[in-house]
């Protein structure tokens, strides 16, 4: 990690999570249905 990446991880307060199989694709599919969800209120589909 770059000195920046490592400060801004802090103030904002981050931590790394390493996602791999099943559990990515389930982050995947559950932040795609609420940007979905988002747009559809939002009436850009």
């Amino acid at each position: 990690k770059s000195k920046a990446c490592t400060e801004a991880s802090e103030k904002n307060n981050c931590t790394a999570a390493v996602l791999t199989g099943p559990a990515f694709e389930k982050f995947v599919d559950d932040d795609f249905a609420a940007l979905r969800a988002t747009m559809v209120k939002s009436g850009m589909l």
